[in-house]
């Protein structure tokens, strides 16, 4: 063990800052590229929940339009049929006329309502296909089978780096899902969709039928454009019914290979990772796996999945200090280190070991570690002595010529 000062350190400047550059270039790239496709998903997404929420709304206004316009067809017949019988109303009632004025006028705020919601219908049915193709190329380009709450908002974690795992369970808010869950669970949300556009169309029919039956008694007919679409109503619902039995069973298909691979329980929901690393190792007779945690499920932060790059947390999971420092031989000698030690399960559990001592906690260490492992000590010490400083060293076993030639020996790593 030796300290390597500037004057040494400055052989291996050029030759590792090079290989380090493109490295880290490629990475920062792909994560840019990540990023902005993940935004583009998120506020498709978003965009699709505002427009459903906005198609609920518009079924219940046109559902109360509907019975305002029959209310105002009844009282209209009834005056109708009463007259054609001689009977005579007395009081300050409206006259005919102004019932004939109120139907018609219930009709003509009826209908724009009613091709308002076809239109709308038409246009969540092409944003969810947009964004059904956009989430496949996503998962099958980056290879991440995350569900969709787990990637990290960006917006949040660039204004504060530690929001996402300060006083939380990080085992309980970071969920894993493998891709044939992710598509179960998609599937379950299709059916969801198929059974409320059969439930609306049921309503609607009804509605007509009783609108029917009730200007039946005054031998009148419903309005054309009412009748085409009671007509056409079974043609619709037959359709609707076979794309909900394929979307059903293609549920319960996804379904059968999810428990088959042990992915759900028998209630449909996603099994725990740490379930599923267990059961991959079901088979190892000489292998006690109960009571066992993994290393991925103990330090989340420090180790990352194996289904990931590992680097999705570049930008966010270090501290203010990182991103204002110079990008120096240090500054990447350090990042390296740190990659090497997020690479190892054993040097973690190392470090777990030495952090008992000054934390008793699961989590928040991992928060100090990555928090404190950028930060420059030497600017205190130039305060408080008036000694000039030389440049900060970093302790090595040989020396950085080469990236198997270091390993990390400790928490003080000093730009």
């Amino acid at each position: 063990m030796y300290r390597l000062e500037a004057s040494e350190q400055s052989k291996y400047t050029e030759p590792f800052s090079v290989t380090k550059s493109m490295l880290l270039t490629n990475s920062r790239r792909d994560y840019r590229n990540f990023t902005a496709e993940w935004d583009s998903i998120q506020r498709m997404r978003l965009d699709v929940w505002g427009l459903r929420s906005r198609r609920r709304e518009a079924h219940n206004k046109l559902k109360e339009t509907q019975l305002a316009k029959s209310e105002a067809d009844d009282r209209y017949m009834m005056r109708v049929h009463a007259d054609e019988l001689g009977i005579v109303f007395r009081g300050n009632g409206p006259s005919l006329l102004e019932l004939r004025n109120q139907c018609r006028e219930a009709r003509n705020e009826y209908r724009p309502l009613e091709d308002d919601c076809a239109d709308l219908e038409d246009h969540i049915s092409n944003r969810e296909f947009q964004l059904n193709r956009l989430e496949q190329r996503f998962y099958l380009r980056w290879h991440i089978p995350l569900s969709p709450s787990c990637v990290p908002s960006r917006s949040l974690t660039e204004s504060n780096p530690q929001i996402l795992y300060r006083n939380v369970d990080l085992e309980e808010n970071q969920t894993f899902y493998h891709p044939l869950v992710t598509r179960y669970l998609s599937t379950l949300g299709d059916l969801d969709i198929f059974k409320e556009r059969l439930d609306d169309l049921f309503d609607e029919k009804r509605a007509l039928e009783a609108e029917k039956e009730s200007r039946k008694k005054f031998n009148k007919t419903l309005d054309p454009e009412d009748q085409a679409w009671l007509d056409g109503s079974e043609r619709m619902g037959s359709q609707i019914y076979e794309q909900l039995q394929r979307t059903n069973d293609e549920c319960q298909d996804l379904r059968s290979r999810c428990m088959a691979e042990a992915l759900i329980d028998e209630n449909g929901d996603p099994t725990r990772f740490q379930e599923l690393e267990k059961a991959q190792f079901g088979n190892e007779r000489d292998l006690r796996i109960n009571g066992q945690t993994s290393e991925y499920v103990k330090f989340p932060l420090l180790i990352p999945l194996p289904s990931t790059n590992g680097y999705e947390r570049e930008d966010f999971e270090y501290n203010s200090d990182h991103g204002k420092a110079p990008f120096t031989s240090s500054r990447r000698v350090n990042e390296w280190i740190l990659r090497k030690l997020r690479s190892s399960p054993l040097d973690v559990l190392l470090l777990a070991e030495l952090q008992k001592h000054i934390r008793n906690d699961d989590h928040m260490w991992q928060v100090h570690v990555l928090s404190e492992w950028f930060k420059d000590e030497t600017k205190k010490m130039r305060e408080g002595s008036r000694e000039p400083s030389c440049e900060s060293s970093l302790t090595t076993q040989t020396g950085v010529g080469s990236e198997d030639s270091v390993s990390f020996t400790g928490l003080e790593q000093k730009d």
